[in-house]
């Protein structure tokens, strides 16, 4: 972490950084070389489960079930190879129905060329998309008149 400006502050403890990671909207976990969870934060739960739940140990096949092998094992392979991974998809949340989700795979804790775990970020696009649609519409209306 950067001392951005310049008053030499350590890094913030875990406590303050999981604070942060829970106020986010966007889901955020760390998943293991063997498929299963280090830790989430409560908007990755919500998506995932419909509630807050320790998925600590828990493997992600459990949690995301055959869209772990259609859209998710090779990409965290390749994360775990030591290439960052981007994709658009949908998903069924049982709190929120199906939604349009924007997912990135960090590569994390590279020592020695070593990619030990993944850090999963997920944006909920879904109204974005709506809104984007929305707007070809109006679009294609506009210029039909």
């Amino acid at each position: 972490m950067t001392d951005i400006d310049g008053r030499g502050d350590t890094m913030p403890d875990e406590q303050s950084l999981d604070a942060l990671l829970n106020a986010s909207d966007n889901a955020c976990a760390i998943i293991d070389r063997h498929y299963r969870y280090v830790w989430a934060n409560t908007a990755y739960q919500r998506l995932h489960l419909g509630a807050p739940s320790d998925l600590s140990g828990r493997c992600v096949q459990d949690v995301l079930g055959g869209a772990f092998e259609r859209v998710d094992r090779w990409r965290l392979d390749r994360c775990l190879a030591g290439e960052p991974q981007c994709f658009r998809t949908e998903r069924y949340s049982p709190a929120l129905g199906w939604r349009t989700l924007e997912v990135r795979h960090h590569p994390l804790n590279a020592s020695a060329a070593v990619v030990s775990q993944v850090g999963v970020v997920i944006a909920d696009i879904t109204q974005s998309r709506q809104n984007d649609h929305e707007i070809h519409k109006l679009m294609q209306v506009t210029h039909l008149n």
